[in-house]
């Protein structure tokens, strides 16, 4: 079997689309449904997911899976206790559950308990979990969000990456944006908590990619070079 695309492996689990059909084959770890089939527990089967989705992109967390179809569409499924899956399921689910933000996305995301994406105007948006402030809507909370919202004051959006914590994304320019909570997001705007707006980290450098881990930011710039802080 020929895989097109491998989606970053999750937490004991793995996702790759299958070059020959489109269809998007999981394995590893399913005790919340994440491999998006039954039974729960852990499966070393290389099977399609129960819905046989074809898909051109696949993102997978610890807990829940995402993905955007041949057609357009985005899912999600697996745990939605924090309306991760963009639907108001608040348990796990192995049945993909179609993510609606009023656009077409481009890319999608999935974090620790949060989702991203980007739209193919620019838009950015995230919905589930918000404690850290990582759904960039300008102030956290501890509600599920499970309807998308805009990240606010943010354009022209090419990528975008959830993370536990917190959530970065890249504009046409280059420019990296991050929001949520950080320690090194903390000691750039000088302030204690959860920044819960886009802040534009290392202004002067594009980069082609950038993530957040768990206390530190990490970029690849166009020029290719690895900067982490």
């Amino acid at each position: 079997m020929t895989f097109s695309a491998m989606a970053a492996a999750g937490h004991g689990s793995s996702c790759g689309v299958r070059a020959d059909n489109s269809l998007l084959f999981c394995w590893g770890h399913n005790d919340t449904y994440q491999l998006g089939r039954e039974p729960r527990g852990n499966d070393p089967a290389v099977l399609p997911t129960a819905a046989g989705l074809r898909v051109k992109l696949a993102t997978t967390s610890d807990f829940h899976h995402c993905a955007i179809t041949t057609d357009d569409e985005t899912y999600c499924w697996g745990n939605g206790a924090n309306g991760q899956l963009g639907s108001p399921i608040a348990s796990s689910t192995p049945v993909p559950q179609r993510v609606s933000v009023g656009a077409t996305l481009r890319t999608v995301s999935a974090g620790m308990f949060s989702t991203c994406g980007a739209t193919a105007g620019g838009e950015a948006y995230c919905w589930g979990e918000n404690l850290n402030g990582q759904l960039g809507i300008g102030a956290a909370d501890s509600q599920p969000h499970p309807t998308p919202a805009r990240v606010a004051g943010l354009s022209n959006v090419v990528s975008i990456t959830a993370g536990e914590k917190a959530t970065c994304a890249i504009t046409a320019a280059g420019a990296g944006y991050c929001w949520g909570s950080l320690a090194a997001l903390e000691r750039a705007v000088r302030t204690i908590g959860p920044v819960a707006s886009p802040f534009e980290v290392a202004p002067g450098y594009r980069f082609r990619s950038l993530a957040a881990f768990d206390s530190l930011i990490c970029g690849v710039t166009v020029e290719e070079r690895l900067y982490c802080w």
